[in-house]
């Protein structure tokens, strides 16, 4: 998966957050300036965006911008699933597969903390299995 996640996720951008932000995150990934995407899109994927935390799993799983990490990249990939992005959850099928039960679980605190800290109202525990974490519904 190259750039056109990317780029087709940007059309179903809410406007909650710049969208100039995101797309200046988008044109920095097409032009293969990784390390400025990366730089556009963490900001807003740490305040809870869903698109720009799908990006920032895509970059974390290529290991573009920043070191290749499977948990990093399953754990934004699982913040953006659990806000519906249904591209995200079948997404991190390919990287979960690639980890071991205790880089899952690892992988699921991670998510459970960045949404808590974007002020997404979550149970007390991190979900367990990944049904949990990628609802039915869908943005895109």
């Amino acid at each position: 998966m190259g750039a056109v996640p990317l780029l087709l996720l940007m059309s179903f951008h809410s406007g909650a957050i710049p969208a100039s932000s995101l797309q200046n995150g988008v044109d920095a990934y097409t032009s293969g300036n990784y390390l400025e995407a990366v730089i556009e899109f963490r900001p807003l994927a740490e305040t809870g965006d869903p698109q720009a935390q799908f990006n920032m799993g895509v970059l974390a799983f290529k290991g573009h911008g920043l070191p290749q990490d499977l948990v990093e990249s399953y754990a934004w990939l699982t913040a953006s699933g659990r806000q519906g992005f249904a591209f995200a959850c079948r997404y991190r099928e390919r990287v979960g597969a690639q980890l071991s039960p205790e880089q899952l679980l690892l992988a699921r605190k991670r998510a459970h903390q960045r949404l808590e800290q974007a002020g997404h109202v979550l149970a007390s525990a991190a979900p367990t299995s990944d049904e949990d974490w990628c609802p039915e519904r869908s943005v895109n």
